[in-house]
């Protein structure tokens, strides 16, 4: 073979194999460049905004809730509500049977719990009763829900109910104040003028 097309070969295929071998053989680890990729401690593996997502059994929907921030940490199965959130609860015809309202929420996956924190307000549609409290806990295995902070329960003829703690159902029927502390009624207004 010529010398000439020999070293053409040899340019052509033996030197780049020869310097990729050297790049890819070469290499090393500097864990504390990987750890720069890493996220830092505390922050979500995931962040999405206004966000509404439907939850539905057999094409029935069964809870919708509207986020304007939602962050996912999977190490630690939390998910993280901001911002104010809504939360929808449906019966079988399709209706809002009640609603949960936060300006923040933790949802814990690997119990099945929700903390909804900061000027919450849980609301029965057919009883038309109104829970306003600081904190609320939802157990999703054990359908109910509960707190240990002062609480204000406002009912369909205005009677007003206060304490600290209360449990219930998931649908907030018959609630128990754990600790009542007041019972009062709030006049109507005028609106005849």
């Amino acid at each position: 073979m010529n010398l000439k097309i020999q070293n053409t070969i040899f340019q052509l295929f033996c030197i780049p194999v020869i310097f990729m071998a050297g790049i890819f053989f070469s290499g090393e680890n500097d864990l504390e460049k990987v750890d720069k990729f890493n996220l830092e401690d505390g922050e979500p593996d995931q962040r999405t905004e206004n966000i509404e997502l439907i939850v539905t059994d057999s094409g029935n929907v069964q809870i919708i809730l509207t986020s304007a921030v939602v962050e996912e940490y999977t190490e630690e199965k939390l998910t993280k509500l901001k911002g104010g959130f809504i939360l929808n609860f449906f019966n079988p015809n399709g209706e809002v049977r009640s609603f949960l309202s936060a300006k923040n929420g933790e949802v814990y996956s690997f119990d099945k719990k929700m903390k909804a924190t900061d000027s919450v307000v849980f609301k029965n549609i057919a009883s038309d009763q109104v829970l306003f409290t600081e904190e609320l806990i939802w157990d999703q295995v054990k359908h109910k829900i509960f707190t240990s902070k002062h609480v204000r329960i406002v009912e369909k003829n205005n009677k007003v109910l206060t304490g600290v703690g209360l449990i219930t159902d998931e649908d907030f029927n018959d609630p128990i104040i754990l600790e009542p502390s007041g019972k009062y009624y709030l006049k109507k207004k005028d609106t005849a003028k």
